[in-house]
C-alpha cells in the first residue's frame, strides 16, 4: 500500500511542490538574510515586508528569472530527495512487515519456497558432510552469512538443511 503510495506518479506532485517552495520559500528566506546583512543597516527605515515584496515582485522580471528558476530548480531536487527518501523508508517498512511475519509462517512452507535473497539454508555450523566430521572453518560460512544479512536486508537462515530442502538435522554439529 504504501508503496504505491509513493509511486513515480506521486513523484510528479513532489517535484512542482518542490519548486513552489525553492520560489515561495527559500527566495524569501535568502531576501531576508540579504535584507538583515546589507539592506537594514544601510536602508534602516526599509521594512522587511516592504522589501520582501518588492523581491518577490521582482522574481518574474526577464532580468531576475535565471535567479529565480535556480531557487525553483534547487527546491525541484529537495523535493525530488524527499520522495526518494520517503520511498526507501517505506521499501524498509514493507521489509520489515516481511521479516517480522517470516518466522511465523510455517516452516515447511519456507523450506519448499527455497533460498532467496532473505532466506539461507546451511547444512550444518560445524559437521562437513564432504569429509564426514568437524569443521570449525564452517562457523566462518555461517558468520559471513549473518554479517550478509545485516549489511544487506536482513534475512533468516536455517540451518541442518542442505541447498535443495533437505532436513539434515543438527545431529552431528
Amino acid at each position: 500500500m504504501r508503496n504505491r503510495v509513493l509511486s513515480k506518479k506521486v513523484l510528479g506532485s513532489f517535484i512542482p511542490m518542490g519548486a513552489i517552495i525553492g520560489v515561495f520559500v527559500f527566495k524569501p528566506l535568502v531576501g531576508l538574510f540579504i535584507w538583515l546583512e546589507f539592506e537594514l543597516p544601510a536602508n534602516p527605515d526599509v521594512p522587511l515586508p516592504t522589501y520582501l515584496t518588492k523581491v518577490m515582485l521582482r522574481s518574474f522580471n526577464p532580468d531576475t528569472i535565471l535567479v529565480t528558476l535556480s531557487f525553483a530548480i534547487v527546491g525541484m531536487i529537495i523535493g525530488f530527495m524527499f520522495w526518494f527518501y520517503l520511498k526507501e523508508i517505506a521499501k524498509r517498512e514493507q521489509l520489515i512487515d516481511f521479516l517480522s511475519n517470516q518466522p511465523g509462517q510455517d516452516l515447511d512452507a519456507l523450506i519448499k519456497g527455497g533460498e532467496n535473497d532473505v532466506l539461507e539454508f546451511k547444512s550444518s555450523m560445524r559437521w562437513d558432510y564432504k569429509n564426514e566430521k568437524l569443521n570449525k572453518a564452517l562457523e566462518m560460512v555461517i558468520i559471513k552469512t549473518l554479517a550478509g544479512f545485516m549489511n544487506t536486508r536482513g534475512g533468516t537462515l536455517l540451518i541442518g538443511i542442505d541447498d535443495d530442502g533437505v532436513i539434515l538435522g543438527l545431529d552431528q554439529d
